[in-house]
Formats: structure tokens, sequence, C-alpha cells
């Protein structure tokens, strides 16, 4: 169980060690011509993206979405009150609500003009992201 508050220590881990995973992941995205990077995150497979931006979901699912040229957003169903907390635990500079993680995900593919996403590990999407996911005008 993940009890406590948990705090960022950046003299321990440097916000450099995940902008170079960041990095890493991004040179990735150029190679395969993709415009960002999808990342799903729950309190049982919250590793990777843990390992890219220091977000660990409490007890709530996220997508992690990591732009090939801007800073990752994360879109989470948790409550804005603690926003502060995680922008003081993470590299992420936007949190997006999202009670419903598909359609704010494709709102903001369709701001930005993404007809195209790369997903890691598509196939262990849970159903209720996948399937409307694949049917939608965004090819992951």
């Amino acid at each position: 169980m993940k009890r406590g508050l948990i705090t960022w220590d950046k003299a321990e881990l440097p916000p450099s060690v995940f902008e170079a995973r960041l990095a890493r992941a991004r040179a990735a995205l150029a190679k395969h011509d993709l415009p960002a990077l999808l990342v799903y995150s729950d309190v049982w497979r919250s590793t990777e993206g843990r390992h890219l931006t220091n977000y660990m979901p409490y007890w709530n699912r996220s997508l992690i979405v990591i732009p090939r040229e801007q800073p990752p957003v994360l879109l989470c169903g948790l409550s804005p009150r603690v926003y502060p907390w995680i922008k003081s635990v993470t590299v992420f500079e936007e949190i997006r609500p999202a009670s419903k993680l598909v359609p704010t995900l494709l709102q903001l593919c369709a701001e930005r003009g993404w007809t195209k996403l790369g997903v890691l590990d598509l196939p262990r999407l849970p159903h209720e992201i996948y399937a409307p996911l694949k049917a939608s005008d965004v090819t992951a």
C-alpha cells in the first residue's frame, strides 16, 4: 500500500535525470515520426510513468502524454486541489482534469493537430481505454 506524503528530493534525484529520460523517449518519437507518446498509469502499473515523469497515481488512472517538442501533459481524474502537489513532485507543468480519459486525450490531440500517437504497451491498455482509442480517428 502506498501511504504518506511523498516529496521530491531534487538533490537525490535531480530534474536532469527526467530530462535525459524524456530526451530518449523524444528521440524514439522522432525516429518513428510520431508527435507524442501515450503512457497509461494506474496504481498497479505506475513504473513506466514514474520512470519518465516521477508521477505515481494514488488510486486513480491517468494518461501521461509526452509530446515530441513540448512538455509532458498529465490527464487525470484527481481533483484540481491536488494539482499543486502533483506539480511539486513531478515534471508536469500542465495537468488536465480528465474524468473521462479518452475524450480528454482526443480533445488534446485535436487541439494540437495530432492524428497518430505512439502508445507504450498498447495491447495491455484497459479495454475502456483501448477500444475507444482504436475506434477514434487517432491512429495508435
